[in-house]
């Protein structure tokens, strides 16, 4: 009895994979997950060149994991386990205190030679600068950094403090702006300098850095909020609602004349229609671009951006203060940056990046290649 017990287990299961088996194939495949906010991988086409050179083997494992039936509940019911079990470490995201999803970020995985390029490239770049051109470089502390509180128990992260303190000291001629002391005195005081469910910090943390960066500036508006139900990046990863949708602000009416890659955006720095779509922070710009052009309303000359995303919500601060402000994503950006500093006539650049982006992202190191990026 205890055999035919077993083997009628055995056949359930085994129905049970051959059915999802056969789901995932006669199923129309998904081209994006809104949950995750990526595309997702197609199935591959067969020929002999990808299977020789392995190509459809490594594509065809991916299809099968992007697209396998009730993948979007399948994470759910894994981060629910994994919680069960005890664990706070889930796809490389630590669910914190208060509704706080934050990037696990060891030191294993931060690139110290690539951190030692970006330091001399920025150099460099300095130095290629014309004597009228002011440069300032500010890095976005991590959320692991400035609110360590919201950490679960023995949770590992890499030891920012002492890259900061090194960028700090090497580029102290290049106009560093430090955010750190100012954050943390923020944080302690409950201010909201993160989202809870993304890894980018919040239009108030933008607006700290923007007054810190400028003191003298005048601040016209106040923050007005965009969205409540803002559920970002991190939370793709976990797929674990908490209650923990964000408000995303805004400052100004952000309806400046915006030219993104040559094309015209309509409705200026704040594109609403993302508001309906799942990666709200879009909404600063409809996200990011190799260059981006913006006729602002201030005296305070003309200002070009080395960014990333971080800098997309502190664009409506700049844009109030300066006459143009001219945004560089050099993991877009193809040309000559000199070349565009000079046809824009800026006369102020601030690289504003985040830490981890500061320490590893190998694009920067192309400010030191003399302004050609490919």
């Amino acid at each position: 009895m205890k055999k035919i017990d077993n083997y009628i287990v055995i056949i359930l299961f085994a129905g049970f994979l051959l059915s999802f088996g056969i789901w995932g194939l006669v199923a129309e495949d998904r081209n994006f997950s809104p949950d995750e906010n990526r595309m997702l991988q197609q199935l591959p086409e067969l020929t002999a060149e990808a299977v020789l050179s392995g190509d459809y083997s490594r594509d065809f494992q991916k299809w099968q994991d992007d697209q396998f039936p009730l993948r979007d509940q399948c994470i759910t019911l894994k981060t629910a386990l994994r919680l069960a079990s005890g664990s706070r470490d889930i796809n490389g995201v630590y669910l914190g205190k208060d509704g706080y999803l934050i990037e696990k970020l060891t030191e294993e995985v931060m690139d110290d030679e690539q951190f030692e390029k970006n330091l001399a490239a920025i150099r460099s770049f300095r130095g290629r600068l014309p004597d009228s051109v002011r440069l300032s470089v500010m890095a976005v502390p991590t959320t692991g950094c400035i609110m360590k509180d919201k950490l679960p128990e023995n949770a590992v992260v890499f030891d920012e403090a002492a890259y900061a303190e090194k960028a700090a000291r090497y580029l102290a001629d290049c106009g560093w702006t430090d955010l750190y002391a100012g954050f943390k005195e923020a944080a302690f005081k409950g201010k909201q300098l993160y989202y809870r469910t993304d890894h980018h910090w919040t239009t108030l943390a933008a607006e700290m850095a923007f007054t810190s960066w400028k003191p003298d500036a005048e601040l016209k508006y106040g923050r007005h909020p965009l969205t409540e139900d803002f559920l970002g990046s991190l939370y793709s990863k976990v797929l674990w609602d908490c209650g923990n949708a964000d408000t995303v602000e805004g400052y100004g009416p952000g309806d400046a004349r915006v030219t993104a890659d040559g094309q015209r955006l309509d409705g200026g720095i704040y594109q609403r229609q993302f508001l309906k779509e799942k990666d709200k922070y879009a909404v600063f710009l409809g996200g990011n671009y190799g260059r981006t052009e913006i006729e602002g309303r201030g005296q305070a000359g003309r200002l070009l951006i080395v960014k990333d995303s971080f800098a997309n919500c502190f664009v409506p601060y700049a844009a109030e203060a300066y006459e143009r402000v001219c945004l560089a994503d050099l993991r877009y950006f193809s040309g000559s940056l000199d070349a565009y500093i000079e046809e824009n006539g800026i006369t102020e650049v601030l690289v504003l990046c985040s830490m981890e982006n500061l320490i590893g992202d190998k694009n920067l190191s192309a400010l030191g290649s003399g302004g050609a990026i490919l």
